[in-house]
């Protein structure tokens, strides 16, 4: 994943800087491609879409771009609603350290400024690798991650499963992400 987490920093430039994922689609390859490790495959209306190839697995990264003057959506933290009892009743499943961020933006090359400071924002590759490292998600061939809020340092999240599939992440104030995996046999 850190491979893949350095590509991806290799989009430079004011343009990017405050950019926010919005989808992460990760597979793993079995054959390897001939195409460049980073290619733009759409950028309109400042949404960008990039994929990123590494060894033995793919990402595909819908980024959504701020324009010059435009608060980031990450900036507001949440929206306050609370989660239910029901899901405090599973195991809190990570709590990302303001020291874990560092280190993998650091490794990265992530100079996204969402990631650092007083309560930075855990980046999504950081999250889909804890994720992708996990029991539950080992024999994962393919996994995908809609993102709903920011996870941010220091804050319990938990991994809650859904139908089939499908699992969400929770953080205590609101769902941050809906996610979907395909497991290898």
């Amino acid at each position: 994943m850190l491979e893949l987490a350095r590509e991806l920093s290799g989009l430079k430039g004011e343009r990017y800087m405050g950019a926010e994922i919005a989808e992460l689609l990760w597979r793993r390859d079995l054959a390897e491609g001939s195409r460049e490790p980073l290619h733009v495959l759409s950028d309109r209306h400042g949404v960008l879409v990039v994929e990123v190839r590494g060894s033995g697995e793919t990402l595909k990264v819908t980024m959504l771009l701020r324009q010059s003057g435009q608060q980031s959506p990450a900036s507001v933290m949440g929206n306050g609603f609370g989660i239910s009892e029901e899901i405090k009743e599973h195991a809190v499943w990570h709590v990302f350290s303001k020291s874990e961020i560092s280190e993998f933006v650091e490794k990265a090359g992530d100079r996204n400024p969402l990631h650092q400071g007083a309560h930075p924002i855990v980046p999504g590759l950081l999250l889909l690798e804890r994720l992708l490292g996990d029991a539950a998600f080992r024999r994962c061939g393919r996994m995908q991650l809609r993102f709903r809020h920011p996870a941010f340092a220091e804050e319990p999240l938990w991994v809650v499963p859904m139908a089939k599939e499908n699992f969400r992440i929770f953080s205590q104030r609101e769902i941050l992400c809906e996610g979907c995996v395909v497991t290898c046999r």
